[in-house]
């Protein structure tokens, strides 16, 4: 065999040029070193920089969730939160690409640089010591052996000669050694380095494909989000030059009528007149381009004649005034619609002890009806008021009925004894309303028009017809307003609170309607005065349809179920509980008050009676509505069927002839039409083709309403997810987990399943992650309370045994931990490791919540 050529070490006996050559390796070696320790410091800092990446990666993506906020409130959608939710997930993904990558880093470069050639480096200066101590042994048995007289016995000659030998072996073996070390240091170097960087560079291109990736997928979306971006501008743009050209017709008649007011005081200058009569021809041009439809019946500037102590007496001008309104009135009153006539601010004389005078904000409309709003709003406020301030403070955009003008008149001036300018009275025999205008025109000019609604009223101009829908700020409303439908319609019961100390009178009884009995009257009415002061049923009835019973129509309802989220009165809510808790959860809302927090009532104002009804009565023969009762014609006679539930034909039948009660019907009926709409859900829409995949895509971009549609048409809450998803909130809970057991045992734990399962052999949905344990990623505390209301348990476990409240405290969300353990969560369970809740929040490190350290610990 050839003996091969070696580059170190051609010579192996202990020579000069063996031990130089080991010399020269070990400077190389130690050269080395410095150089892997700088390199290993930098590749730290790297990982720590990937590790602060991800870090602000996850705080971003929360910053930016808490700025999108509730999806479906009005400023949410106005800042396009519906869009811009859809890229957080895109981000949540971008902080797992940084811990992959932060991983590879470690594995390839830093735990490498430890093992492969600090290990050795290390070896060596032991090596070293070993060489020198063996050296000198060796040079100690040789001179004892050599100093051995000729006289000296065999057996010592012998004995020293073996101990040379094993010296001089030991000191072989341990040059050997350092020198083997030496030239592994040195054929390692050759392309440990090199295979480090391209797996390091590898990794960063497998980091950069997958980003590319995911954001390659939304490149549609995101074409689309900026065609809609130049859309809402150009809308933007149109709609700031119509603002422009509308102030500066506002700030042209202003002008026109400041210099005719002035003309009529300076009759001699003649500039005066001339630029008054320039702004008046002007003015007048607006002004007729203006119908009184829309609200302009002109200024009414001379001031009513008569007696300032009685009833004002109407002008001849004023009678074709009056002729011109009663047609406009009749007009709108054919068509089914109610336009404003008049409106402004005017002052307005409170009833109590003090009679101070408030600015309120007063609107006379075409059906007849004078109402005014009782809060004034600071236009630009310096805080933004939170719910429960609101709620304190009542509701700024809720209307109250004054007086019905049918049996008033007005008269000029506060009272006798009053010398304030600019007021007159409107008088009926209920309450006297004393109020003041801006200025002379502005109170001939109110007067004017209500004299004119007065004498239409008094000709019959809204009889014989169902009530209109009414036209507010130039939009169309059914009485789906707060309150609308009890306090504008002329024909309803209603209740005038004044919510700022100027006291609570009632405006009349109310005529006998189709939907309300004499009898019900007293019930309705002390209902109205008893609740008039809880901002929580006020909430609850602004709300889309909720001014009526979800299943009856009934008026004024106060109770509630929390999961369909409608209102009830309350022989409906008795039924509900009928149900079962699995199908309606029903509270009282004026006496549950633990019930309705926050987070409950956001819940609520994500649907409500009328979005609910348009899913579970879609295929509900359609039938005449009353304002926004939800209430059919009580002359309805059409037979109750009974619908036979377990076969088809007889649920054909039920969709085709059971119809809706009315608040008078027998209990009996109203149980039956329950039972078809929410238990075998007959009259329910079902144009939705994938309600499940609407459900998970409602979660991830936070549509409350979504969610509730999607599970009433049909989705399952409790089905588990199976999308890429799952594995990544699971993998990220298992290392938490993982984390916290190795730091109560004392010792690192092993990854697998309650069956023996490896989590990488599972497929997504063998994972076992419900929507409840995907929302400790999510943190949504209103949309994990809207799931804990639908989901049939709390307690899912997942592959690991580990249920939403476990989720929650692995990721650190208290609140949500405490949501689920006020909602019924049991704080025993453990998972695969023996784990509790309480000890997975102790491992994980320090508690700080002391609300859930209480809620845990408790027995």
């Amino acid at each position: 065999m050839d003996k091969k050529c070696l580059e170190f070490f051609d010579e192996l006996e202990d020579s000069p040029m063996f031990k130089q050559q080991a010399v020269d390796l070990e400077q190389g070696a130690d050269r080395l070193k410095e150089r892997v320790t700088k390199l290993l410091k930098g590749a730290k800092k790297y990982r720590d920089a990937l590790d602060a990446s991800s870090a602000s990666q996850q705080s971003f993506c929360k910053v930016l969730r808490e700025f999108c906020g509730d999806v479906t409130d009005e400023d949410s959608m106005e800042i396009g939160a519906g869009v811009i939710i859809r890229y957080i997930s895109a981000f949540n993904e971008f902080s797992s690409f940084y811990d992959l990558l932060r991983s590879q880093v470690n594995l390839l470069m830093i735990d490498r640089l430890d093992e492969v050639l600090l290990g050795p480096m290390g070896a060596v200066r032991d090596g070293k010591k070993r060489v020198e101590r063996s050296a000198g042994d060796y040079d100690t048995a040789r001179r004892k052996f050599l100093s051995l007289q000729r006289t000296v016995q065999d057996e010592v000659v012998a004995q020293a000669e073996k101990d040379l030998k094993n010296a001089r072996n030991a000191y072989d073996a341990d040059r050997f050694g350092l020198a083997r070390t030496l030239l592994s240091i040195q054929h390692t170097k050759r392309s440990f380095f090199v295979e480090t960087t391209s797996g390091l560079v590898d990794a960063h291109m497998r980091f950069f494909k997958q980003g590319f990736d995911l954001i390659r997928q939304m490149e549609p979306y995101i074409h689309e989000s900026l065609g809609q971006v130049q859309d809402w501008r150009d809308s933007a743009d149109k709609e700031m030059d119509t603002f422009d050209d509308s102030i500066a017709v506002y700030l042209e008649n202003a002008s026109g009528k400041g210099l005719a007011h002035g003309s009529n005081g300076n009759e001699g200058n003649d500039d005066h007149e001339s630029a008054s009569s320039s702004q008046e021809v002007t003015g007048a041009r607006h002004r007729h381009q203006r119908s009184i439809s829309q609200g302009s019946l002109g200024s009414l500037v001379s001031s009513p004649m008569g007696n300032t102590g009685g009833p004002v007496q109407m002008s001849a001008a004023q009678s074709q005034m009056a002729q011109s309104i009663e047609a406009s009135m009749r007009l709108h009153h054919q068509k089914g619609e109610v336009v404003i006539l008049k409106q402004g601010y005017l002052l307005k004389r409170s009833s109590n002890i003090r009679g101070d005078w408030k600015s309120r904000f007063f609107v006379l409309d075409s059906k007849g009806s004078l109402y005014y709003y009782t809060k004034n709003l600071t236009f630009i406020k310096s805080n933004a008021a939170t719910t429960q301030q609101r709620f304190d403070q009542g509701h700024a955009g809720v209307p109250h009925e004054t007086v019905e003008l049918l049996t008033s008149t007005v008269k000029l001036d506060a009272d006798d004894d009053d010398m304030l300018r600019f007021c007159f009275r409107i008088v009926s025999p209920m309450r006297t309303y004393t109020l003041q205008a801006e200025s002379e025109a502005d109170r001939a000019s109110w007067v004017g028009v209500i004299q004119c609604v007065i004498a239409s009223l008094l000709n019959g101009v809204s009889e014989g017809k169902d009530e209109p829908k009414r036209k507010l700020g130039g939009m169309e409303r059914g009485y789906d307003s707060p309150g609308l439908a009890s306090t504008l319609s002329t024909h309803s019961i209603y209740t005038d609170v004044d919510v700022d100390g100027e006291g609570s009178d009632l405006g009349r009884e109310a005529s006998e309607t189709a939907y309300m009995s004499a009898n019900s009257f007293h019930t309705v009415l002390s209902d109205a005065m008893s609740n008039e002061d809880n901002p929580v049923l006020d909430e609850l009835r602004s709300i889309p349809g909720n001014g009526c019973c979800a299943d009856c129509g009934a008026p004024m309802p106060d109770w509630a179920s929390l999961n369909l989220t409608v209102t009830l009165c309350i022989e409906c809510s008795g039924t509900h509980r009928k149900l079962g808790v699995h199908i309606s959860k029903v509270r009282s809302i004026t006496l549950d008050d633990s019930a309705w927090d926050e987070t409950t009532l956001q819940v609520f104002k994500a649907a409500g009676n009328e979005f609910v009804n348009t899913i579970l009565e879609k295929r509900l023969k359609e039938k005449t509505v009353k304002d926004d009762s939800w209430l059919w014609n009580a002359d309805d006679n059409e037979p109750i069927v009974s619908p036979d539930l377990s076969s088809g034909r007889g649920r054909a039948m039920s969709v085709q002839m059971l119809r809706k009660p009315n608040p008078n019907d027998p209990l009996g009926m109203k149980e039956e039409f329950i039972r078809a709409k929410y238990v075998a859900k007959v009259f329910r829409d079902s144009s939705l083709e994938a309600p499940q995949e609407s459900f998970w895509n409602s979660i991830f971009s936070a549509d409350y309403r979504g969610i509730i549609g999607s599970i009433l048409q049909g989705a399952n809450p409790n089905e588990t997810h199976a999308q890429r998803l799952a594995r990544s909130v699971f993998d990220k809970r298992e290392k938490q987990a993982q984390s916290a057991a190795t730091a109560i045992y004392g010792r690192p734990v092993t990854s697998a399943g309650s069956s023996g399962a490896v989590p990488e052999m599972m497929d997504h949905a063998s994972l076992g992650l419900t929507a409840l344990h995907i929302m400790s990623e999510l943190k949504d505390k209103t949309l994990l309370l809207l799931l804990t209301l639908w989901t049939d348990d709390i307690n899912a476990r997942d592959a690991f045994d580990r249920t939403p409240v476990h989720y929650c405290i692995l990721n650190q969300w208290d609140e949500g931990a405490k949501l689920l353990l006020k909602r019924g969560a049991a704080k025993e369970s453990k998972d695969v490791y023996g784990i509790t809740a309480l000890e997975m929040a102790m491992g994980r490190g320090q508690l700080t919540d002391e609300g859930l350290f209480n809620m845990l610990a408790q027995g």
